[in-house]
């Protein structure tokens, strides 16, 4: 850790530099993930620098463990929680900066092969994709296994509004006019306040949508780090006093990042998520914001609010035969046994 704390400075500059930087590839984020997980160890972030010494890329990864002793494969830091990690490489140098990292990973006699899990739009590991790649490098499987909606957000909300469909409209102004009736809060945890009640609630919300998923194990401990460091924004809509919805998400300073939901169709079945994502975009669209990204999922209602769809992609990269199976048989396994589950490579 005390490697990446020396690297901050710059890795928040190049960072900043890109067109349109994901808040997963910051210093912020990668260093929240670490310190909550607490796998410090795993690291395996490989620079590039100019002739100069200025910093040209930076490749935030690390080494997954293999069933094989002394045998790694690389991921991603963190993108069994990611939602959209990447290289962070300056502007015209993304080509040589992936060809320069497979080329020193794969000269490197301990490390199997290499699993991204990779969102468009993509910046700086977007060469990867391209059939050079797959030529020049082993084998290279590209899987499209999801795809991440990304809401365009206009100045105002009437004009959001009007680019949705006549029946989508109706139906989100509807959804306003039948809850006025109630008693309604609407909540956004937008500074370093102590998010731990909000937490317990959209996390009590989401298991009871979608079941125990384990998403409070794994979110909990990084929300409190993102929260101080003020990149978390938390959602919550009350009606009548009892909690009915909750988002989380990142923000960046052009847009917001949704992540963990949850819903009481108790409380409202037919109108709760219109009229909550509703109340979320317009405070997006007031805040200045230029797009709410959903993240991943296919889910009917989110392609309701007229998204531009993205593939979302697993590329995995291995030198033989040999590595592929590996590789197979560890998903296999993390499948399997609990006990040696290993999100990273599922």
């Amino acid at each position: 850790m005390p490697g990446l704390i020396a690297l901050r400075q710059e890795w928040e500059r190049l960072w900043q530099e890109l067109g349109q930087p994901s808040p997963y590839a910051s210093c912020t984020w990668v260093r929240a993930w670490l310190e909550a997980q607490r796998l410090e160890s795993r690291l395996y972030i490989l620079l590039a620098r100019d002739d100069d010494g200025s910093l040209l890329g930076i490749a935030p990864l690390q080494r997954v463990p293999l069933p094989i002793p002394g045998l790694g494969v690389l991921t991603f830091i963190g993108q069994e929680t990611s939602m959209s990690p990447d290289f962070l490489v300056q502007a015209g140098r993304e080509r040589e900066f992936s060809e320069a990292v497979l080329s020193y990973v794969f000269a490197q006699r301990d490390i199997s092969g290499v699993v991204l899990k990779m969102a468009e739009p993509l910046l700086g590991a977007k060469p990867l994709l391209e059939p050079y790649f797959s030529k020049s490098f082993g084998d290279v499987r590209i899987e499209q296994y999801s795809q991440r909606p990304i809401v365009s957000l206009p100045g105002d909300y009437e004009t959001f509004l009007k680019n949705l469909s006549p029946k989508m409209r109706h139906e989100m102004r509807t959804a306003r006019k039948k809850l006025a009736v109630h008693s309604i809060d609407f909540h956004i945890e937008e500074g370093k306040e102590d998010v731990n009640d909000r937490l317990k609630d959209l996390f009590a919300l989401n298991e009871l949508r979608w079941g125990q998923s384990g998403v409070r194990k794994k979110y909990e401990g990084l929300y409190v780090r993102l929260n101080e460091a003020g990149l978390l924004k938390i959602f919550s809509l009350y009606i009548d006093n009892r909690p009915a919805a909750g988002l989380s998400a990142l923000v960046t300073d052009k847009g917001v990042y949704a992540e963990v939901a949850g819903f009481n169709y108790e409380v409202e079945a037919r109108y709760l998520g219109k009229c909550f994502y509703g109340l979320v975009m317009e405070w997006a669209i007031l805040k200045g914001y230029r797009f709410l990204d959903f993240s991943s999922g296919e889910e009917e209602y989110k392609l309701r609010y007229n998204p531009q769809i993205f593939p979302k992609y697993r590329v995995t990269i291995t030198r033989s035969a040999f590595g592929e199976f590996l590789l197979k048989m560890s998903r296999r396994l993390g499948r399997q046994v609990r006990w040696w589950r290993e999100p990273a490579l599922l």
